[in-house]
Order: structure tokens, then sequence, then C-alpha cells
């Protein structure tokens, strides 16, 4: 799959300890978010990042960092665009 086109960088108000955004990133029908984890020792997962998932079970890792005016930005929230139309959305840290 290709590399993903974000269409839309939102700063998150209140970003303590750093900068936040919110992004927008396009996708064609049938894609969906998905939560990618790692399981640490004793079956405690630990968040890995986000993707997206296509119909074929193909996916595309999403970047965990956007780099903005303010400098390199951490993510977090991701939304979903397909045909114009939010689809989809997750939280970076759930």
């Amino acid at each position: 799959m290709p590399a993903p086109v974000i269409l839309r960088v939102q700063p998150v108000p209140g970003g303590a300890g750093g900068c936040l955004v919110e992004v927008w990133v396009a996708g064609k029908p049938g894609d969906h978010l998905f939560r990618l984890k790692e399981y640490r020792r004793y079956g405690k997962p630990l968040n890995e990042g986000v993707a997206i998932l296509n119909k074929d079970r193909a996916s595309v890792d999403l970047p965990v960092t956007v780099k903005t005016a303010q400098g390199q930005c951490s993510i977090s929230q991701y939304h979903l665009v397909v045909d114009g139309q939010e689809v989809d959305s997750i939280s970076a840290s759930e």
C-alpha cells in the first residue's frame, strides 16, 4: 500500500509537555483504522501505533508524529476520511 495522505492537521489545545495534534488521513472504501499492539511479558499490551487496514487485510502503518510549524508534534487522534466523509476515528493512546 502507498504511504498515507494526511489531509488535515489540527493542534490539540492544552497539550501538556509538548505539541499534540489530530490528523485526518485519506482512505478508500472498505478501509478502517486498526490499533497495532505489542504484548509485553505476562500478556500486558503496549500500544505501538495505528494502521489503515483495507478490505483485503493489507495495512499501512500511520506515523506517530507529524511535522508542523511548531516542530515535530505527537499525534493524539486519527480520523479516516473516505470520499470526503469521516468514517472512522481512533485515539493514539487507548
